[in-house]
Parts: structure tokens; sequence; C-alpha cells
């Protein structure tokens, strides 16, 4: 019997009409690509009719049942092939495949072990991938199905792989069908192969594979190795959570293709309409999740260990995804948990996005595929050209929160002498502003500047590229002001610059927490001029500690941690005034906030 640490979780049916009506449109339209054949993300699709085909109308059920999906349980599934009559195993996985009909895999069987070569290349892939997976970065098993069923050659517990004659553009796809332990009273939704977790809504599944990709661009062994393992990267993200967002699947399952495949690059694809579009926050939606690999493999390749991704999902066990949205919640703890500040590490990517190059002398701000990747520059908001001595305002730019807008100002012009630019939007505990400079100079060395007023020397330089970052706690979307001058005579407001500096703080700086009042949760933000060990403690009004949060080495910049209204014991505390103390070496501070219920 597993040691667990357990997490008290269910599973809230009690959505609003509106929420309801969300999820019967994101049903609808996937019933929709399912039935006409129209899907280009085939897993992602199969995953909104799973969690809401119970929604669809009787017409949509039925065209879906022609499609051989079940409406027999509250949860939507595909049936699996039923014509494949031959099955191999190696290790714990098993495939299934047939040497006859049009789902026929080629019988060509060069070392004669009785295995179609065409099966050999598949078991030799999942072999290395289960080694990666397993064995290297210690992710458990998916759940067994050995409970739920005995048909198709499934209900045994092996992993099922069905190799068979997909619908044309199909690389694969993975099919949640029930929950883990379904037929358990207590362990509902428990992955049995993990440790120390207690799971609630662990999915079983099976996947699906062509039996030839003749008709796809590319060598075919490098398309069975990433789409196995992007695809079955999306079964063990299911045994932890099969309502995870459906951006976090995709961006962590392109990632782990990429980060087992480094050499074939098949991610590529995704970066142009991602660095197309850089007002749009990584978490946007699904589509867009594809692209958001990037900001995961530049975590990994600055910041974080090669576990990041693992922590990410088992953090995502507390949370319930089915009645709302965590997921950059969840990704933003982890990402403090490691020390770092979710702000300063998200400008950074989107500096390195402004730059992409390969120069070592980047560092934090450089990619090491930089050179290979196809598209060199994010979409540019504005491209400034012949300006004048003069000053332009430019109002109500509009970008979502967590994200970035480009700017280039072309500085070759002889009379261009210097560059003012200036947010004019202020900070405020709900929003960040963060203004970066990009620009070479006559030795053609990088020179990039993060501060909100600055003025520029360009005499030397041919263009200079700027990006604004805005992060608020309050609204998805925001908007801010700003001002570019050329060649104007007006001295920096040293007193401005100071306070606008966002690289690293100046000060030790305990802010107001946000919401307040709040129910259950609230940030409270701080920040850190230097590496120190820090403390936040929240007190009742008598004085008593109620909750610690201690943080050994924290790096300077701005932080910010989440309270949820608990206990060191996780048990929720009841309505009133709590304190809460940041404590350091240096510096002591203490403010008040209001727990509603």
């Amino acid at each position: 019997m597993k040691s667990k640490f357990f997490f008290t979780l269910f599973i809230s049916m009690n959505l609003s009409a509106q929420d309801l009506n969300e999820k019967k449109i994101l049903a609808e339209e996937a019933s929709f690509q399912i039935t006409n054949s129209i899907t280009t993300h085939y897993s992602q699709t199969l995953h909104n009719i799973f969690k809401y085909g119970y929604l669809l109308s009787d017409s949509s059920k039925e065209a879906l049942k022609q499609k051989g999906f079940i409406f027999n349980k509250k949860l939507t599934s595909s049936s699996r092939p039923q014509n494949l009559d031959q099955y191999t195993d190696d290790g714990f996985f098993r495939f299934h495949y047939t040497l006859q009909g049009s789902d026929a895999v080629s019988p060509i069987d060069s070392n004669q072990n009785q295995i179609p070569d065409y099966v050999d290349l598949i078991m030799k892939t999942f072999k290395s991938i289960g080694n990666e997976y397993f064995d290297k970065l210690g992710y458990p098993r998916p759940p067994s199905d050995h409970y739920y069923t005995r048909l198709d050659n499934g209900g045994s517990d092996h992993y099922d792989i069905y190799i068979f004659n997909l619908e044309s553009g199909y690389y694969g796809y993975v099919q949640a069908e029930n929950y883990a332990n379904a037929e358990s009273l207590f362990d509902k939704g428990d992955n049995e192969f993990s440790l120390n977790i207690k799971e609630s809504r662990g999915m079983t599944t099976f996947m699906a594979l062509r039996n030839n990709y003749k008709d796809f661009s590319g060598n075919e062994k490098n398309i069975i190795e990433v789409t196995s393992a992007h695809e079955f990267f999306h079964a063990i993200q299911y045994g932890y959570d099969g309502w995870e967002a459906g951006w976090l699947l995709e961006s962590t399952a392109v990632f782990m293709e990429e980060f087992l495949y480094d050499s074939i690059n098949d991610c590529y694809q995704f970066l142009k309409t991602f660095l197309e579009k850089p007002q749009l926050s990584i978490h946007h939606d699904t589509d867009r999740g594809y692209g958001s690999y990037i900001y995961f493999s530049y975590l990994d390749e600055h910041y974080v260990d090669d576990d990041f991704v693992k922590k990410v999902f088992i953090n995502s066990v507390k949370y319930d995804s089915y009645d709302q949205d965590y997921s950059l919640r969840n990704l933003k703890e982890v990402v403090i948990s490691n020390g770092l500040s979710f702000e300063k590490t998200m400008h950074d990517f989107f500096i390195a996005n402004g730059v992409i190059d390969t120069s070592a002398a980047l560092k934090q701000y450089r990619y090491e595929e930089a050179a290979s990747f196809p598209v060199k520059s994010p979409t540019y908001k504005n491209i400034f050209n012949d300006l004048i001595d003069s000053s332009y305002y430019f109002n109500d730019q509009q970008l979502e929160s967590g994200s970035s807008l480009y700017y280039t100002v072309n500085t070759e012009d002889s009379s261009f002498v210097n560059l003012d630019i200036e947010i004019l939007s202020e900070n405020t505990n709900n929003t960040t502003y963060r203004l970066t400079t990009i620009f070479k100079d006559s030795l053609m060395n990088y020179n990039i500047r993060t501060q909100n007023i600055q003025k520029i020397n360009v005499q030397n330089t041919k263009k200079v590229d700027f990006l604004i970052s805005a992060f608020s706690i309050e609204n998805k979307n925001v908007s801010f002001n700003f001002k570019i001058s050329k060649n104007s005579s007006s001295a920096l407001d040293s007193t401005r610059l100071a306070i606008n500096t966002n690289n690293n703080p100046i000060a030790f700086k305990l802010y107001k927490n946000y919401p307040n009042p709040f129910n259950p949760y609230t940030t409270l933000r701080f920040d850190i001029p230097e590496r120190t060990n820090a403390t936040i403690t929240i007190y009742n009004t008598i004085g008593q500690k109620v909750k610690s949060f201690y943080m050994p080495g924290i790096s300077s910049g701005n932080h910010s941690i989440q309270w949820d209204a608990t206990n060191q014991y996780g048990a929720s505390v009841g309505a009133g005034i709590y304190f809460y103390q940041l404590n350091t070496k240096n510096f002591t501070k203490t403010s008040k906030m209001t727990l509603l219920k």
C-alpha cells in the first residue's frame, strides 16, 4: 500500500447557467469538428467532448454515436478499435495492430521476429520514451484500466496503444475514458502508480497511432517519435488531472516532445503563430498553448531544473479544475516555489523573444537554438520611420495581462541624436508595467535596459527595439500609454527614474494585499532589493500565528505569494481581521487584511 498525502477535494457540479452554456458551446464546437473531420488538434477536441459531452444536443450526440462515441456514462469517450486481431507486449505497453484490411500495418519483418518492422519501430520508440519519462524524470505511470473493462483487449495493467488507419491528417491521439479506480468508493480518481499524492481527478486513457505516415511530410521515424512523446505525455497528464486546462496540456506536451527529441524540432511550426500575436498571454486559449511551449523551454534553459513541469502537475492536484481554470495560478506558485519572481522571469522571456539570438553574452536573454528558429522577431505593434524632432503620444495600447507589445524605431538618420521613451501609465498595487529597450552599439554589442523612463544616445545605432509588458492581478485585459521623443532637450528626472526602475527594487516594501476584503484567496506582494532569507507570517487579532511562508535565499525582485485562508495544517480559518508581516534580517513591516465568509 503506497503512502500518500491526502488532499480533500470534490468535483462540484454546481455550475452557473453561464458556465454551463460556455461548456456546451465548447462541446458543440468539438462535436462539429469531429463529425466533419476538420479538427487539427484531435486530442484536445476529444478532451472537450470527454468533459462536456453530456451537455450536447440529441442531434450532436447521435452524430457522434455514428463515429463510435459512447454516452452511457457521465464522461463521454470514443470506443476502442474492434478489429485489431493481434497484439504484442513490451514492458507495461501493449501494442494492438492487424495485418488485414484497411487498418493493416506493413507485414515486412526484416529480422523475422514475428513482429512487423513498423510495430517494432513503435515499440522501440516507446521503450525510449518510457526510460525518459519514468526512469530519468520520475513521472508515475498512467492509471491502469484493469478494473474498467475487458473489452477490446483492454482491462489489464498494460497501457494500450492502438495502431490503425486514422482519418486523414491525424497524427495520433489520446482518449480519456473514465476516472482512475472508478469503481472504488474511496480511491476514485486516484492514480495508483503515483507516490505521496492523492489525486481525485486522475483519468484512464488509451492511445491511437497511424498504421503508416506515408502521406505526411518528413521522416516517418521522426514523426513517430515526436507524436508518441507528445501524445503519451497527455496520458501522464491525465493521471494527475483529467480536467486540466487545454493550453497547459498542450504547451507542456509540445515541450516534452522537444525535450526528448531535441534535434527533430517539429515544435518550430508553432513558433510563428505564437510570436505573431505577442499581445496574447501564454494561456490565452488551447491553440496558443501549442506555441506557449517556448515559455517552458525558456525556463528550462535558464531558470529551472528538468523536474519543473512535473512539479506543475503535482501542484495542480490540489485545485478543483472542473469548475474553474486554476492553471495560471498553479504555474505562478511553482515558479515562486523555485525562488523566482513570476513577473520578472516572464518579462525576461519577453526580452529573449525580442532578441532571438544565440550569443552567450546575452545570458538569460538568449536561446541556444535561436539560429534555427523559423521566425527572427515578434510582430511589431508599430515601426517608426522618419521621425521629426518632436514628442509622440500613444494611448490605450491594449494587451492581455502577462504579455507584451513590441515596437521599433529607425535611428539611421544622421540627425537622430537621442531617443526618449517613457511609460505614462503609473504602476499600482494591481498592475505593473515594464519597459525594455534593445539596441546594438557601434561594436555590435547588445544593450538591454529595463526602466520605465529612458534617454538613449542613438548616434551609433541603426534602430532601437523596445517592448512594454503589463501584469495585472485584477484584469485579464489591460492598457497603457507611452511617449517617445526624438532629440528632446529635457534631462531625465532622476527621482521618477528611481521609482520606475523594475529590474531591482531599491528598498524593501510590503504592499497592501489584493483583493481586500477577500474570500478565500488574496495576494501578498513585496519587494526584495537583495538576496536574503525572508518570511511572511500571518497572525490573528490576538497575536497567534496562523501560517508562515519561509523563503530562504529569495532573490532580489518583485515577489508575491497567495494565501488561501487556511492555517498551517491546511484547515480553513474563520472570517475576520488578520495581520501579515514581512520579516527579513534588516526589515520588518506589518499590514492588515479582512477575510469575508
